[in-house]
This record gives C-alpha cells, sequence and structure tokens, in this order.
C-alpha cells in the first residue's frame, strides 16, 4: 500500500478546492466571482497562502456542492478509508 501521510486543514483544502473547481470545469475567476472574491484572493487560498474567512469557505462549498468539512478532509484518507471498504 502506498505510503500515505497526513494532511493538515490548510493543504487538504488547496488540494480539495482546485480538484472540485476543476470537476465544475471552473476557472478560479469564474469561482471567485460567484463567491464574491477577487480571483487573486481565491489563487492564495488555492495555493495555500491564505485560509478563508467563514462565510467565504460556506460558499465555497455551496458553489461546489460539498459540505464544507469536505473541503478540509484530507483526500488521501478518504481515499484509504473507499479502498479498505471496497476490499470486504
Amino acid at each position: 500500500m502506498n505510503d500515505l501521510r497526513r494532511v493538515d486543514a490548510k493543504t487538504a483544502l488547496k488540494m480539495n478546492l482546485k480538484e472540485l473547481r476543476e470537476k465544475k470545469n471552473m476557472s478560479q475567476g469564474q469561482l471567485a466571482d460567484l463567491v464574491g472574491i477577487s480571483q487573486k484572493s481565491l489563487s492564495e487560498i488555492e495555493t495555500g497562502k491564505r485560509w478563508p474567512m467563514h462565510d467565504t469557505l460556506a460558499k465555497l462549498a455551496q458553489i461546489l456542492d460539498v459540505e464544507e468539512t469536505d473541503l478540509l478532509v484530507d483526500p488521501n484518507m478518504v481515499a484509504a478509508l473507499k479502498y479498505h471498504a471496497n476490499r470486504k
């Protein structure tokens, strides 16, 4: 099995945010406009340079059709849990 390392919430957010945005075929500018922040601010959140305010996190989750906590969960651990659940 792969060597899985835990990631903190900031790292999980930037990984999940980019992946979910790309799955929706949205540019950073498009998502930023929908959230009501600048593209630069979204870029800084996506690269881990800035932590979003709670209302921004809530809007991101709503637009990306996930729970706020889903944005903060380590995607490596989710994949590992799904893998083990499917093996049974």
